[in-house]
């Protein structure tokens, strides 16, 4: 039941709209003329937030209180988000004088955290930093009057139950939010219009942020659950302190975020089989992991490898290798007790609609040829088409070999046989007996912004080098090469690259070293794209 009395709602005579505080269910003057008898009434429009949100509404009733009170009602409507009503410019006195942009720009940037990121708010960034100054509960609206392009937010902390609400709309088609965080307490869960949020945790100095972004211009609510502990630096993680084989980092340029997925068996208190993904800033501090593909437990797998995260055609797909514990139906290629197993190995590709998932499975099978052990699937498009870069395991067929094949335009099949690339023994120093294994693994392909010469960084184990990462270009510039160079670029027991640039514009390769666990860790090379060849500059100190 909601009491719609005096300064909720007015009369037809002289309609103003009532004060705009938090005591006041939103409301209006939604049109205003005259008539024969006077030259100012109007109507007003109400919102009432339904008070039982997780009951539908059935019926409404309207009753007068007293004998004189009567309802002109000209229609209702329904809405499943929150009521608001586009705000009208109100002042308290920004300076008019020289001082005004600083001021504003205190007030609008610096505390209330509003900025056009875009043009008249078709682009906004909410990053309010009431928590700072003490301040629980704020109402905070900017237009531009010209243009009607606006932000506006509620913004609410309550101590007592740790929960920060904020209810937020404008007229922003994209909208990027950065919550400052209490100091004293850990986020346990967001959500956002009811449902459970991706979101990352940016940490700037000692503080940190909530980071999730929002399309469309309807009104949005914002739910962070906290507990006590603390958010900042501690309860990240150092790069030096994750174990992880195989790394690959997602570089998003939209909010600033570095997504480095492993193997959930990577670390020794994992409770599932699967791949979770690590979120950074600075490629140093990263939160702790969070599941992004969860395999059930009767799927029958052995183990997870090399999971690799792509955006293409403005979805999300996550290529892994999985082994099954059934094993081929076929010998071993050589009879020895040493051989490894002949187990069914393959890259599978899951889709998600964001890189922290959760990803789902196109089929059970493997993109690879479900009778080839497979493994280190990549994505490389060329020319619009969209192709998968693999390992044909050595354990199949002693001299492992590199093979590529195309993909139907949503990943979702193949299409075709797969192609030879290269093989295993064409690697300086390689083993050449013919019952001796060869190692082809971790691809990646990178076409140089110098040259456009298409390359692609592999690992193998060589005699006198052990695992390392080599270096092939294809001198068509094209996929099917022929694949030429074969150099060493890394030796020190470390492999499985991939190459991404960092915010601040710097080349980089990642590799896991060494190759012997539990010790494997992320390092980073900053490498040089001469057009011609690549090589390593430095290596990038993580501490």
């Amino acid at each position: 039941t909601d009491y719609i009395a005096s300064g909720k709602i007015g009369g037809w005579w002289m309609p103003n709209d009532p004060p705009r505080n938090k005591k006041m269910p939103v409301c209006k003057v939604a049109w205003r003329g005259e008539n024969k008898v006077f030259h100012n009434v109007g109507v007003f429009v109400y919102g009432l937030n339904n008070p039982h949100p997780e009951k539908v509404i059935k019926s409404i009733d309207f009753e007068g209180v007293r004998n004189s009170t009567k309802w002109f009602v000209l229609g209702v409507t329904l809405s499943d988000a929150p009521v608001f009503f586009d705000p009208g410019a109100v002042s308290y006195g920004i300076p008019d004088n020289w001082g005004a942009a600083a001021v504003v720009y205190a007030l609008v940037e610096g505390l209330a955290g509003v900025k056009d990121a875009g043009v008249a708010f078709d682009k906004a960034l909410l990053s309010p930093r009431w928590s700072a100054a003490g301040v629980n509960e704020v109402n905070t609206t900017i237009k531009y009057e010209a243009s009607g392009g606006y932000v506006s937010y509620d913004y609410k902390f309550d101590p007592e139950k740790q929960v920060l609400e904020m209810q937020f709309t404008g007229t922003a088609d994209e909208t990027k939010t950065e919550i400052l965080l209490p100091s004293t307490l850990q986020v346990t869960s967001v959500t956002m219009d009811g449902e459970e949020a991706n979101y990352t945790i940016k940490q700037v100095g000692e503080s940190a942020y909530v980071c999730l972004d929002v399309n469309g211009p309807a009104a949005h609510y914002l739910k962070i659950q906290f507990e006590s502990g603390t958010q900042a630096s501690e309860s990240l993680l150092k790069t030096e302190n994750i174990r992880i084989r195989d790394p690959f980092i997602y570089a998003d340029q939209t909010n600033k975020t570095y997504y480095m997925y492993a193997q959930s068996a990577n670390r020794a208190d994992s409770d599932f089989t699967g791949v979770e993904v690590y979120t950074s800033q600075d490629l140093m501090n990263w939160t702790p992991p969070r599941p992004v593909l969860t395999l059930p437990d009767n799927a029958g797998i052995k183990a997870v490898w090399a999971p690799e995260m792509h955006q293409y055609n403005g979805k999300f797909y996550l290529f892994v290798t999985l082994t099954d514990k059934e094993t081929l139906d076929e010998n071993k290629p050589v009879e020895e007790d040493s051989w490894p197993g002949m187990h069914i190995r393959g890259t599978h590709i899951f889709y998600a609609d964001s890189p922290l998932g959760p990803f789902q499975p196109f089929k059970e099978t493997s993109h690879t040829p479900e009778n080839w052990m497979a493994l280190d699937g990549t994505l490389f498009v060329e020319e619009g088409n969209p192709y998968m870069v693999f390992c044909h395991e050595w354990v199949q067929i002693i001299d492992g070999t590199m093979d590529y094949i195309q993909l139907s335009d949503d990943l979702s099949g193949t299409i075709g046989e797969p192609q030879l690339m290269f093989k295993a023994s064409g690697a300086p120093g390689a083993r050449q007996s013919p019952d001796l294994g060869k190692v082809t693994d971790g691809c990646f392909l990178y076409r140089s912004q110098q040259s456009d010469r298409l390359f692609m960084i592999w690992s193998s184990i060589l005699p006198e080098k052990g695992y390392c990462v080599l270096l092939s270009h294809s001198e068509s510039g094209k996929i099917n090469g022929p694949w030429k160079e074969q150099k060493i670029i890394y030796e020190k027991n470390g492999g499985h690259g991939m190459i991404f640039s960092s915010f601040d514009g710097q080349l980089l390769m990642t590799l896991h070293q060494p190759n012997n666990s539990p010790g494997e860790r992320l390092h980073l090379f900053q490498i040089i794209d001469s057009g011609e060849t690549m090589d390593i500059i430095k290596e990038v100190d993580l501490k």
